[in-house]
């Protein structure tokens, strides 16, 4: 199944300037949209936060999690509405090269601003404005017209440990045995869903809950059938091999659990790609199916 992520999980104010984003177009399949923080080109922290450095981070889990993902890169678009440091820019290249990707690198960058990283960096030369490129860029994942202050996501969505909420991939599939709060590492971290508000009411995360159920069961062999939201989960028939954990039968179960839930196709498929690439930055990989 090939997902795309189109979105941040939430648009800013534009006083708040725009963040930075990273759009990889894929050989084969639709664009891959990463946000990345929002930073200024210099601070404190020097170049350790731009967003040069960041992509750089975020790539290397990817490509470890995932050993062939390099390879399936065509380019790679870096917009931010700060000025691009050309130290982080050469360090950038030359950490793509490896995978003979440096020369399909397009950034695009807002004007030139004093440097305050210190010595070993040397920010400055920019090409173009980018605040509104940035923002026509990230409302277009949503097929939507911008509109001041207006929020991408309802309802909100963010790491567990904020919203706490409905896991977008079930957190116990994470835990290898017990209570997934205590045995999954990353389940504070994870890409969750606020509930029990307008945008994802209790009878709503009732049906996700369900499917997730109908799906893991339907795993481990037993016959389910079971309709929730317009999903309906089948199964019949006995098998002979055991339930084989995966983040592909994650990505589905997470897929469906949100049509049930009411979130439009492209949504979920949104959201499941967001939660996608936190668990592989965060080195999380499904260790079990859940018994229910």
């Amino acid at each position: 199944m090939n997902l795309t992520s189109n979105a941040l999980l939430s648009s800013r104010p534009r006083a708040a300037g725009p963040a930075a984003l990273a759009i990889l177009y894929p050989k084969v399949g639709n664009v891959l949209r990463v946000p990345l923080r929002r930073t200024r080109t210099g601070g404190a922290h020097g170049c350790a936060q731009h967003p040069e450095r960041q992509f750089i981070v975020w790539f290397n889990r990817m490509s470890a999690a995932r050993p062939g993902f390099p390879m399936q890169i065509k380019s790679i678009l870096l917009i931010t509405g700060e000025p691009l440091c050309p130290s982080c820019h050469r360090a950038l290249a030359r950490f793509l090269s490896q995978y003979q990707l440096a020369g399909k690198l397009r950034l695009r960058s807002a004007a030139p601003a004093p440097c305050r990283c210190g010595d070993n960096c040397a920010c400055g030369t920019a090409t173009v404005s980018a605040a509104v490129l940035l923002d026509e860029v990230l409302q277009e994942g949503l097929g939507e017209t911008p509109r001041r202050g207006a929020q991408s996501l309802p309802p909100a969505t963010g790491p567990y440990r904020q919203v706490s909420g409905h896991h977008i991939h079930q957190s116990g599939a994470y835990a290898a045995r017990g209570a997934s709060a205590q045995n999954n590492p990353n389940h504070r971290a994870a890409l969750a869903i606020a509930q029990n508000g307008p945008g994802f009411t209790p009878a709503q995360h009732d049906r996700a809950s369900a499917v997730q159920r109908g799906t893991n069961r339907a795993a481990h062999g037993h016959d389910v059938d079971l309709r929730a939201g317009g999903v309906r989960v089948r199964t019949s028939g006995t098998g002979t091999l055991a339930a084989a954990p995966s983040q592909g039968f994650e990505d589905l179960k997470a897929y469906y659990a949100l049509l049930a839930a009411g979130r439009s196709p492209a949504e979920a498929l949104r959201l499941v790609n967001l939660s996608a690439q936190q668990l592989a930055a965060a080195g999380a990989v499904p260790v079990r199916v859940p018994s229910r």
